[in-house]
């Protein structure tokens, strides 16, 4: 009875890793190294292989930096840049949905512009080929109000900084440049 059980456990939860992508693979890359046993007259030389174990989904790290300007081209202090990918329900605004998903997203991945308007955002997502610059306002009337706005950021291939391996696609850095339009009273 209890090895029935655990058959029928272990069939469940090796088919719900299945759906969820989780799972190894071999691997038809042959070892280098030796083996640990020394092969012997009567026993034939077979290659050893390597075990490639695979599961989650394809990442890569996304940056980009720029200045932050006003319509006259000077620089603005004190506005909030985040990066996030186009499945995140953002407007210029506001951003909505999942309230832990978006507290990662301002945690990790945002900054806030410095004296001379520069910004540094980086994060780790699915690859895709458009991100985006959400932009805000959130000094109050330190340096003026602004209109918050969101800023596609396509990346291509040209964009790409590194290759990755296996899972991890690599690194992608892109250079925007965001002007902001003064908030009418």
């Amino acid at each position: 009875m209890k090895i029935r059980f655990l058959k029928v456990k272990n069939y469940i939860l090796l088919s719900l890793m299945g759906l969820l992508g989780l799972g190894g693979c071999h691997s038809s890359k042959e070892i280098s190294q030796p083996a640990s046993e020394p092969d012997t007259p009567d026993q034939p030389t077979r290659p050893r292989r390597e075990m490639a174990v695979m599961y989650g989904v394809p990442t890569m790290d996304y940056q980009v930096k720029g200045r932050v300007v006003n319509a006259e081209g000077k620089a603005v202090k004190g506005v909030q840049v985040i990066l996030v990918n186009t499945t995140v329900d953002a407007t210029a605004d506001t951003l909505m949905g999942n309230k832990e998903r978006i507290q990662n997203y301002i945690m990790q991945s945002s900054d806030t512009t410095d004296a001379k308007g520069e910004y540094k955002v980086t994060t780790r997502d699915m690859p895709g080929q458009t991100m985006r610059l959400v932009v805000r306002d959130i000094d109050e009337k330190k340096n003026g109000q602004y209109e918050n706005q969101m800023v596609e950021v396509p990346f291509t291939t040209d964009d790409k900084t590194t290759q990755g391996q296996g899972w991890y696609v690599g690194s992608s850095e892109k250079e925007v440049e965001v002007k902001l339009n003064a908030k009418e009273d």
